[in-house]
């Protein structure tokens, strides 16, 4: 008898008992006969340990009792005897065998926690955030859940509460809006409720935990089961539902803006530090801000004023320090707690932010060193009739977005962990950007001497003069105005599109394009103008312009 034959004789031996049962039944002792298969066991050898299929059958469906108008039927448990026979469990109270995961579920268990731990170590060595960068440990569960889930066609294995606790981390960690993003837990309930009345809708009875029965309606009318891809389709966009109300929700009770920095009440600005420079000659403004965000602004004043609203700060503090003209101000919404933890419960973020104004006079004359861990950053270098002009000016910001508004400096350096960096007519000698995670905007600039800007993850859009421009993008695409000397562009994935104001035979050109098109090529100029275009993937549109 072959092994065809076999499950041929033995499905129509179980006849009369459910659906459920019977596949339940056959999976098992396909995966018996699989295992045993991958053991060394030859087929005839496993059909004879399994014995007549019609035997087989008939200790499955000895468990089958009817009650009344009902029949209880005992949730499948096959267990192997010490001949290696398999054998239905006599009481059909034993737990329930779960179906044993593929070579594939198996080698993604293995590789998940590994895949976790690199990510850690680029999360905290490439973006120094080894404080959260643990969260991605927080993953392992929840993947190898999805992946479970998806073997044994069962939404109830993905592990939906270990989700709602990566979104309320991430909400509270990276945005500080721990309140009210709790309410994500709210929807722990609401996805089983779904789950349970999906699987209802589809006839699967069966309970999610370990039980010991079944309880099914008499009759041979049963519920129609919904195709697999139908099944998860839904329980797709339930899961989709819950996550965009739920995100929803903590918008709209926040009152929080995303990737806005223009939503914070200065109308209510009640508390002011100031540092007297009158009699001091001011060499450097260092600004160090955590969890909140910064705007600098000129003043007609003649001493450096730090304003803030009083309550978005009542679990931190602000302190301002004049050490022979080099002033430190340093703000931070909350104070490190548990392992160093800060966890932002309290007020909305439209509090949480210190106004920075400098006296006019300052013309040019410190060095600026600003430094936000959370929050977003606006620099305007004019306000009314005052502006203001800086010397050098650094700026590091973690987490949050930093427009500069008609800013002048000798020399400016700009790092962006993750938030959009838009600059509008902004001048400098040098320009040096980086830009890791986020958007590029640069309108009206003009840097003398060169504008170097690089993005990891984003668009960069660039309208500048400069005499040396060297742009890089390694995912996004690329799109500029440029008047420049010397131009070098190197893109690995994403399309340019770009106009150079210029004669084109002035300028020698060099390509090296992987895959794509290029309208361009190679030529040597009439000066000593050069256009250097490296790119791995993408399409490449540059013009020139007289």
């Amino acid at each position: 008898m072959t092994k065809r034959e076999w499950f041929e004789k033995f499905e129509t031996a179980l006849d009369g008992i459910y659906a459920d049962e019977k596949t339940r039944a056959k999976e098992y002792y396909e995966e018996l006969f699989d295992d045993k298969i991958e053991q060394g066991v030859t087929e005839e050898d496993i059909l004879s340990e399994f014995g007549s299929p019609e035997e087989v059958a008939k200790k499955i469906k000895e468990e089958a009792a009817p009650d009344g108008d009902n029949k209880q039927i005992s949730v499948y448990n096959a267990e192997n005897d010490k001949n290696g026979n398999a054998a239905a469990s006599k009481n059909g109270k034993g737990k329930r065998r779960e179906k044993p995961l593929s070579n594939f579920g198996k080698a993604f268990d293995s590789i998940a926690p590994i895949v976790a731990l690199v990510l850690f170590f680029i999360d905290g060595a490439l973006l120094s955030r080894w404080g959260t960068a643990w969260m991605f440990f927080l993953l392992v569960p929840l993947a190898i859940s999805l992946e479970v889930a998806i073997e044994r066609k069962n939404p109830n294995d993905f592990a939906y509460p270990v989700c709602a606790l990566i979104i309320f981390l991430a909400s509270g960690f990276y945005f500080g809006w721990w309140h009210p993003a709790w309410i994500i837990f709210m929807t722990i309930p609401l996805y089983y409720v779904i789950v349970k009345a999906i699987r209802g809708a589809r006839g699967e009875d069966e309970p999610y935990d370990s039980g010991d029965t079944v309880t099914e309606s008499s009759g041979d009318d049963k519920p129609k089961k919904r195709s697999k891809w139908w099944i998860w389709l839904i329980v797709a966009g339930a899961i989709t539902v819950t996550i965009i109300t739920s995100m929803g929700t903590l918008l709209i009770l926040g009152n929080m803006n995303w990737g806005k920095i223009d939503h914070y009440n200065f109308d209510k600005i009640d508390e002011v530090k100031v540092v007297e420079v009158n009699d001091t000659t001011v060499t450097g403004i260092k600004i160090e801000a955590d969890v909140c965000a910064v705007f600098i602004e000129p003043t007609d004043g003649d001493d450096i004023t730090v304003e803030y609203v009083k309550k978005g700060f009542e679990k931190g503090s602000v302190t301002v320090d004049n050490d022979g003209g080099a002033v430190t101000i340093t703000a931070e919404t909350v104070k490190p707690g548990f392992l160093g933890i800060k966890f932002n419960f309290g007020r909305r973020s439209a509090d949480k932010f210190i106004l920075v104004k400098v006296p006019a006079s300052l013309q040019g004359a410190p060095d600026y060193e600003i430094k936000v861990t959370t929050g977003d950053l606006k620099l305007s270098g004019k306000a009314g009739e005052n502006t203001l002009s800086f010397n050098g000016l650094t700026i590091e910001n973690v987490t949050g977005d930093v427009t500069l508004n008609d800013v002048t400096a000798a020399e400016l350096i700009m790092k962006i962990t993750t938030g959009d960096l838009t600059l509008e007519n902004v001048s400098a000698n040098a320009l040096t950007a980086k830009a890791v995670t986020g958007d590029v905007i640069i309108k009206g600039g003009d840097f003398a001497d060169s504008m170097t800007v690089s993005v990891t993850t984003g668009k960069l859009k660039a309208d500048a003069v400069s005499k040396k421009v060297d742009l890089k993008a390694t995912t996004g695409d690329m799109q500029f105005t440029l008047a420049a000397d010397e131009i070098k562009l190197k893109l690995t994935t994403g399309d340019v599109n770009g106009t150079i104001k210029g004669v084109k035979s002035e300028y020698t050109i060099e390509k090296h394009v992987t895959t794509g098109k290029c309208n361009l090529a190679d030529q040597t100029g009439t000066t000593n103008k050069i256009l250097t275009v490296n790119a791995t993937t993408g399409d490449i549109t540059i013009e020139f312009q007289q």
